[in-house]
């Protein structure tokens, strides 16, 4: 993802979260909390007269009243740090030359093209090269269901025609099934194998849909101690999802993985 569109991003999720802030901090009530110790344990006070050093105490009668103060209190410097970001975005965004490196080779003519190689390769590219790259997918037996996603792609499950369909709306570019081979345990096909275009490198997503069936699940846990010693590591360069009978699939968690390990969201 290009550095432009990364900070327009957190520049979106901070103004929405100062705005449920302030809302928050409006309906607080008046007062400020102070906080002692004594004999190593807090003790609060409701200030609401500035010109004492104490304040009324709160006993654990009244702790409801520490809690909201203490919240109004980090909203406070929440929404102090929130507007100096926003304000060093908007001076970034305002001093942000009209070509970056990004685009060098973007603007150059196609003959010039010819001629270089770049340094720094736009993503676009990269993305293109990627997919254009062939591999061998794991054969489908006669007779199995079949699934195919938005993409036009044929799938072995329902689940992986949803996690598809859901990537394929985001534009996100996958390869399914592209053969990984992991030490100490032989080849595998991962459901999908995800191209990261912030960090341009790859992500695999192994989804675990029979973990009912015993002999699926030991098979499972051995797989997935195998990415594991294979540098493939939960939330960095894998993502691991299941489902059973009793726990099914669901949308709001797929989407919500999506958001925070593929699309850099908060």
């Amino acid at each position: 993802m290009p550095v432009y569109d990364q900070i327009m991003k957190r520049k979106e999720y901070l103004e929405n979260l100062l705005e449920k802030t302030k809302h928050r901090l409006d309906a607080a009530p008046p007062g400020k909390l102070r906080v002692s110790s004594r004999c190593g344990k807090p003790q609060y006070y409701l200030k609401t007269d500035f010109t004492t050093a104490d304040g009324t105490y709160l006993d654990r009668e009244h702790m409801d009243a520490a809690y909201v103060l203490g919240q109004k209190d980090y909203d406070r410097k929440l929404c102090e740090a929130i507007e100096k970001e926003l304000g060093a975005i908007d001076r970034y965004l305002r001093s942000l030359p009209p070509v970056i490196a990004e685009d060098i080779y973007n603007r150059m003519p196609k003959s010039r093209k010819l001629l270089v190689s770049p340094v720094v390769e736009p993503i676009e590219e990269a993305v293109r090269k990627w997919e254009e790259t062939e591999y061998e997918g794991k054969p489908f037996a006669d007779g199995a269901p079949e699934f195919y996603t938005d993409k036009g792609e044929r799938v072995r499950s329902k689940s992986e025609m949803i996690i598809a369909n859901l990537l394929f709306k985001e534009g996100i570019h996958y390869k399914y099934e592209c053969p990984v081979l992991l030490t100490g345990f032989g080849r595998v096909f991962p459901d999908f194998t995800i191209l990261d275009p912030r960090t341009r490198k790859e992500v695999i997503w192994e989804h675990l849909g029979m973990m009912d069936d015993p002999d699926y699940a030991a098979s499972a846990l051995k797989k997935q101690a195998a990415y594991i010693m294979n540098g493939y590591f939960p939330g960095e360069n894998i993502i691991f999802t299941a489902e059973s009978n009793d726990a099914p699939l669901n949308v709001r968690v797929l989407k919500s993985i999506i958001r925070h390990c593929l699309l850099g969201e908060e």
